[in-house]
């Protein structure tokens, strides 16, 4: 089992890296010996994530798209796009010069919508620059979320955004801008290319549901259907199958539905942790720290192999998630988050776990609720309102809190042990 601790901001790591990471990052905090001999560390919040990793495969609900005439493929949604089965989602062309020319109009269309945009906004009142000011930054992050979690298909949109927004705070502080001749030579631009380049044929999506520009050879080989049945050796078949040669007249896919299914095998005593009905997190590599939701539909025991097959229900579509077919991930069966306290400061006191803290250079005793236990730590955190209810003795239990000096050692601290 693997487990992740995170400190301020969450990282996934092996529990060997972990500890050092903790003692690292929590090492400006020790005080080093005071006058009244007490050495202590400065408490911190902490996340602890039970968790596992294993290889999964993505099952989906897959139509291919096909064009009767073969030549350059120009996309003319982006993947992940939602689309009805009237939308054009391809353009074929047998000039591959006039293909290049034509898949430069939806970045034109994008652009000019952006001066239009700004153009329609060039009288404004009552604009609260500070909260223009937040807008911007928040936009230009949003722009390098899309580049570090790999959705390049939004950059434009979250791109524009950020313009638009720019522009308006340099409008409302006084600046001049003029868009007319920027919109008058994008609209000749996007006419001179409609008008010369009509492409040899149209591909609509013929059903509804999400656009993917290129098929990966899997499609069909597991089937929705029949997944709580799937025995630990299939589904390895499965990962070890080599993809289908995909037709040259294919232009895309169509995924019919944002719910699909992610399967994965392991270890029975880890899937025994999971429950069928419940909602987990999973990270999937390759995405940065985003997390899916999933929920477990079936989970199917090999007495013989000690493994099982778990399938999850998933609903999340984006660009890189649709692009993936086998995948690693990490499971999240859960996670802790509360005060950490190294273990060499616990102590029992009247059969109670506590720590002492550094109060004014004195030992004052707080107590501690501790919810995970690891190797060299514990996390403690306040009691619920139902632990409260129960027992309304524990709404005047003093806790350690964070940033709380916790002593790892001093003098005239008692133990019971």
């Amino acid at each position: 089992m693997q487990i992740n601790i995170s400190k301020k901001k969450t990282m996934y790591i092996t529990i060997a890296i972990a500890a050092v990471i903790i003692l690292i990052s929590g090492a400006y905090a020790v005080v080093n010996y005071v006058s009244s001999g007490i050495t202590a560390v400065s408490a911190d919040e902490a996340t602890v994530y039970d968790v596992f990793e294993a290889e999964a495969y993505a099952v989906r609900d897959e139509n291919l798209i096909y064009s009767d005439l073969s030549g350059t493929v120009v996309a003319s949604v982006g993947n992940a796009s939602k689309v009805n089965a009237q939308t054009t989602v391809a353009a074929i062309f047998s000039d591959p010069e006039a293909a290049k020319n034509y898949s430069q109009l939806n970045y034109l269309y994008d652009k000019l919508k952006g001066y239009r945009m700004i153009d329609s906004q060039l009288t404004l009142a009552n604009v609260d620059v500070e909260a223009l000011g937040d807008a911007v930054d928040d936009d230009f992050e949003s722009v390098l979320d899309a580049v570090y979690d790999g959705e390049f298909s939004s950059i434009g949109e979250r791109k524009l955004d950020y313009l638009v927004d720019i522009s308006r705070r340099q409008i409302v502080t006084g600046a001049d801008i003029d868009c007319s001749v920027q919109i008058a030579q994008l609209e000749q631009q996007i006419s001179a290319i409609e008008a010369s380049l009509t492409p040899s044929a149209v591909v609509t999506a013929g059903k509804s549901g999400y656009y993917k520009s290129s098929a990966d050879g899997y499609e069909g080989l597991l089937a929705e259907e029949g997944l709580e049945s799937l025995s630990v050796e299939q589904f390895e078949a499965v990962l070890k199958t080599e993809p289908k040669t995909v037709n040259s007249n294919c232009v895309g896919v169509i995924v019919e539905d944002c719910r699909w299914n992610l399967v994965l095998a392991v270890d029975t005593q880890m899937a025994r942790k999971l429950e069928i009905g419940k909602k987990y997190s999973i990270i999937v590599d390759g995405t940065g720290e985003k997390k899916i939701t999933a929920v477990v539909e079936s989970i199917n025991e090999d007495g013989d192999s000690g493994r099982a097959v778990v399938s999850f229900r998933c609903n999340t579509v984006d660009e890189k998630i649709l692009a993936m077919r086998k995948m690693n991930v990490t499971v999240i069966i859960a996670e802790y988050t509360g005060v950490y306290i190294p273990s060499e400061a616990v102590r029992i006191v009247d059969g109670k776990e506590c720590v002492y803290i550094n109060y004014d250079e004195t030992p004052r005793k707080r107590e501690l609720n501790i919810v995970y236990t690891g190797d060299d730590y514990v996390i403690s955190k306040p009691y619920t309102d139902a632990q409260i209810s129960n027992d309304p003795s524990l709404a005047d239990v003093l806790l350690v809190e964070v940033y709380d000096e916790v002593i790892i050692e001093g003098k005239g601290l008692s133990n019971d042990t």
